[in-house]
């Protein structure tokens, strides 16, 4: 059965105690500075704000509320792509500062969402994120009907569209280099965070599979090209050679939508060398579109030692 819970959309009150029990050690300390000085973009301020409230700021959480009520009455974007991260983010500090809110704040975001969910789009990466965003919507609303058409999606996109490698051909056929790799990437990354939403409301995703494929093969596709980009062999064309992806483009999108990997770190068993190699180079990840502050909520414990 559905358990809504509207602690933190991706991360438990566990996952926060666990946070501050370690919060001198690595990697949380890194991530603890993230939480110390105020963010220039004013929807991450107001995302980390959600932060700083679970970790005990009552002021934090109020500011949060007036940056959320603010957001919702502002012009949106017009470019659906823009327009889903938004939302989602939104969605996130609904969870997080949820004891604060009033009932009107949550129809208000609950009414723009559900409209803008109505947008066509021809586009894999954006129609999955719309199963994302439609899963958030269904937790904050405690809409059965909403979070089973996200599943519906998910499952969808396991059984017909993920190649048994872990891409998307309908993303990655019909595109040049830059772009399939980065719708690629969000594509992925919809996926994970639907799958780590689910498990907070009690539906299992991550071990739902066809044919042995699922998310955790989807999560592991892109992470050869963070270290030979140039090998990237999708441009569009079966006909032509591929030109790759240039190092620094790659880095650049994979620092911006790096938050799903701290969150399927753990269900990679024996543990995935690349993500740890990838942690190493991006840590502390914040990812305010894309999950959050994912290197606070779901990095390890730091391993005790023969003393404690």
């Amino acid at each position: 059965m559905t358990q809504f819970t509207h602690y933190g959309l991706f991360f438990t009150e566990a996952h926060v105690q666990r946070a501050q029990k370690s919060r001198d050690k690595a990697p949380f300390a890194k991530a603890f500075t993230i939480l110390e000085s105020e963010h220039p973009d004013p929807l991450a301020e107001m995302l980390l704000n959600g932060y700083r409230y679970r970790l005990g700021n009552q002021s934090a959480g109020e500011k949060a509320r007036e940056a959320l009520s603010a957001w919702l009455v502002e012009t949106h974007p017009t470019d659906l792509w823009a327009y889903l991260r938004q939302t989602m983010l939104a969605g996130q500090v609904i969870e997080m500062i949820h004891p604060l809110l009033t009932a009107n704040i949550m129809e208000h975001w609950i009414d723009n969402t559900t409209t803008m969910l109505q947008t066509e789009t021809d586009h894999t990466h954006e129609w999955i994120w719309k199963g994302l965003v439609r899963m958030t919507l269904g937790i904050i609303a405690e809409n059965e009907a909403d979070v089973q058409n996200a599943v519906s999606l998910y499952k969808q996109v396991i059984d017909d569209l993920l190649h048994p490698e872990g891409y998307i051909p309908k993303i990655v056929d019909h595109l040049n280099e830059v772009t399939s790799f980065t719708y690629q990437l969000q594509a992925t990354q919809g996926l994970a965070l639907i799958a780590e939403m689910a498990k907070h409301i009690g539906i299992d995703l991550y071990s739902y599979n066809k044919r042995g494929v699922s998310v955790t093969t989807a999560c592991a596709y892109p992470l050869y090209y963070y270290f030979y980009p140039e090998k990237w062999r999708w441009n569009g064309d079966k006909y032509r050679p591929s030109e790759g992806v240039a190092e620094d483009t790659a880095k650049l999108l994979f620092r911006e939508h790096a938050g799903f990997l701290e969150i399927i770190a753990e269900h990679y068993k024996p543990p995935l060398k690349a993500i740890q190699m990838i942690h190493d180079d991006l840590r502390p990840i914040f990812d305010p579109f894309g999950g959050g502050l994912t290197t606070l909520t779901h990095a390890p414990a730091p391993r005790r030692g023969l003393f404690g």
